[in-house]
């Protein structure tokens, strides 16, 4: 059981936060810029986020900062305490210029207590990314959460394409564009490519029936891209399976 006391509504309007954006007339993301507020954030979200604020602070004084740092802050309407949900370093001015000596990566993001926020917190982290106008790649803690989703599509599309040519039209089988462009885009994570994969096969199998066999790719894609295809395919069924058996 978490024992932490939460910091309060009233402390938080004194520091004065600016405020990115709201949610039900409360500071939903917020911005981190002196060392009063990173000790806040601290408290509130249960990491070590004063240390490398206050490092970069003291390096760099006057000078471009390497991060912008973010709070997603939760306020209890009733208790007025204050949980520190998400917390985002993203890169800031100086983040070429200063990121040998602050150690952080360009960007970075934990829960609460130093949790992984993906994927169940990917839109808030999104609406934050559109509010500042920064890109901020899927990461826990700065390592770099890959999804194989868009190889896998290209791969698939590739041997559809080769094999079908003029009858291979994915793009008019329901929204499977729509999700494939994100697809490509690395907008995906790990837990969507089952829907993703799911659509582009059963469009395949249904518009060519028992012609439609991608582990058999080698004659369109050569032995090596069969082979990788078939990689992703045997890792997707081990992770559906996974997952039906946690749901059984």
């Amino acid at each position: 059981m978490d024992t932490r006391v939460l910091p309060r509504l009233q402390e938080f309007r004194r520091l004065n936060f600016n405020v990115i954006t709201e949610s039900h007339g409360y500071p939903a993301w917020v911005e981190i810029t002196t060392p009063e507020q990173a000790d806040f954030a601290r408290r509130a979200s249960g990491t070590e986020i004063h240390v490398p604020f206050t490092a970069e602070h003291r390096q760099n004084a006057s000078r471009p900062a390497p991060h912008r740092w973010f709070m997603l802050a939760n306020v209890d309407p009733i208790e007025g305490a204050i949980h520190g949900s998400i917390i985002v370093a993203a890169p800031g001015a100086g983040v070429r210029l200063r990121h040998a000596a602050c150690h952080v990566p360009p960007t970075y993001t934990v829960g609460y207590a130093g949790a992984n926020p993906y994927p169940d917190s990917r839109d808030e982290i999104d609406d934050l990314a559109r509010a500042v106008g920064i890109r901020i790649e899927p990461n826990f803690a700065g390592a770099a959460i890959e999804s194989r989703t868009p190889r896998l599509y290209e791969l698939l599309n590739r041997y559809g394409a080769a094999k079908f040519r003029d009858g291979w039209r994915p793009e008019t089988f329901g929204g499977l564009d729509e999700v494939a462009t994100l697809a490509r885009t690395s907008g995906l994570l790990d837990e969507d490519a089952d829907f993703l994969v799911a659509e582009m096969t059963a469009y395949g199998g249904n518009a060519f029936g028992a012609e439609w066999k991608p582990r058999e790719a080698d004659e369109v894609l050569g032995h090596e891209g069969a082979e990788e295809l078939r990689r992703h395919l045997d890792w997707l069924e081990a992770t559906l399976d996974a997952k039906m058996n946690l749901t059984s």
